[in-house]
């Protein structure tokens, strides 16, 4: 079995093979909408494979994410501290998030997925 081709781009390995806007979503801090914006900003086809790029595209692009784009574990950081400074407030939101209720309503009586996704902060 042949081995696949990677590239490391933004900090993680992406598959050569795959559409580069798909590519970009597997980046936390990076969706749907953000994927397609910077695409058109660089002027990369959204049916484009990264194999296909030219270097200096994705090099100006690499520039231009770790400048503008809050990526990984300092998006993670800045979440965390959101909810914190919620919970120290004392609001409404901040009380539903210290007692892992759901904060932005959502049922209690059925589903409660939300409050316990963000339950470890």
């Amino acid at each position: 079995m042949a081995a696949e081709a990677t590239r490391y781009i933004l900090g993680h390995t992406i598959k050569t093979d795959k559409i580069f806007l798909f590519s970009l979503r597997e980046i936390y801090g990076i969706g749907h909408a953000s994927a397609g914006l910077i695409c058109d900003r660089f002027g990369i086809s959204r049916q484009a494979r990264l194999k296909n790029l030219p270097d200096y595209k994705i090099s100006t692009l690499e520039s231009y994410v770790n400048k503008n784009v809050l990526l990984g574990k300092d998006l993670k950081e800045q979440v965390t501290k959101n909810i914190q400074k919620k919970i120290a407030d004392g609001g409404y939101i901040g009380r539903r998030l210290a007692e892992q209720l759901p904060a932005y309503g959502q049922r209690t009586h059925k589903n409660a997925r939300t409050a316990r996704r963000v339950k470890n902060f």
